[in-house]
């Protein structure tokens, strides 16, 4: 038996390449990869999301009814892999994670307003899950929202919100019942990045990768932020996390690397002429 990739995946993975070849100019890939920013500075990145949006790839495994291809999961992994040869960012934690939560949780009214602009490339996601004290142990998180009315008043702080920056949302965790089980007080509310009292400041890590605090301040939402149920949301936080890992997996870069190394220990020679290895 023999396992590898049909002739439609192959034909796939050349149109990606080819695309992703024209998309990545020398030009925008410099633009992506400058300033202090994790994308770089101005509107390429989000630029650069809006031209795949249009031209159709964000939805490649959407189902029709949601306006996507309905494509397998093996063509998704193409585009992921592709994408990272080509190093396009693409805004996975948004479509592949947050959108198909919205999809399987969200109101109908939810799902009218946010798919189609993710859908285009028009509207951006950031995480709000790990805290200070609770990462590896989400459910310990102590960000609280209370209901005021019609509205939620949130306070508390989020770390490694990465691309904050660029995003318009916030899909945020918080405790909305602190008096019960630490996994049945959690909400998911839906936090725009220009409400009142929301902020954030860049963190720069050891390895090189920048990610962001975000703090909120009495950030005030409408209940119709409220994504599933009340206390219901640590179902939803699994349903995301199942979709993220399996969106941000691709073995390209790895092998990218390894071929790298070997190239080096192929033609590298010391000062003899002697090859190294």
């Amino acid at each position: 038996m023999r396992i590898g990739y049909t002739p439609e995946q192959e034909e796939l993975r050349r149109e990606l390449r080819s695309y992703f070849t024209k998309l990545m100019t020398p030009a925008r890939a410099a633009a992506l990869a400058s300033g202090d920013g994790e994308m770089g500075r101005g509107n390429v990145y989000r630029e650069t999301v809006a031209e795949m949006g249009k031209d159709g790839w964000l939805t490649l495994s959407w189902p029709k009814e949601f306006g996507g291809q309905a494509r397998p999961p093996m063509d998704g992994l193409i585009f992921n892999d592709e994408a990272a040869i080509a190093n396009v960012p693409v805004p996975f934690l948004t479509i592949n994670s947050v959108a198909p939560t919205i999809m399987a949780f969200g109101t109908e009214e939810q799902k009218k307003f946010f798919l189609p602009k993710i859908a285009s490339g028009d509207l951006h996601f950031a995480i709000g899950y790990s805290e200070p004290g609770a990462g590896t142990d989400l459910a310990a998180l102590r960000t609280t929202a209370v209901r005021d009315g019609d509205d939620y008043v949130i306070n508390g702080q989020k770390m490694w919100t990465s691309l904050i920056a660029y995003a318009d949302y916030v899909w945020l965790a918080v405790r909305t019942n602190p008096e019960a089980k630490k996994h049945r007080g959690i909400s998911m509310l839906i936090v725009p990045t220009n409400a009142d009292g929301f902020s954030w400041t860049p963190v720069h890590t050891m390895a090189g990768v920048d990610t962001s605090a975000t703090y909120y301040q009495d950030v005030r939402v409408p209940t119709s932020n409220l994504v599933g149920e009340e206390n219901g949301g640590w179902k939803l936080v699994t349903n995301q996390l199942n979709h993220e890992r399996v969106a941000l997996v691709s073995a390209q870069p790895i092998i990218m690397a390894l071929n790298g190394v070997r190239e080096w220990a192929q033609n590298t020679k010391d000062v003899h002429g002697n090859r190294l290895i």
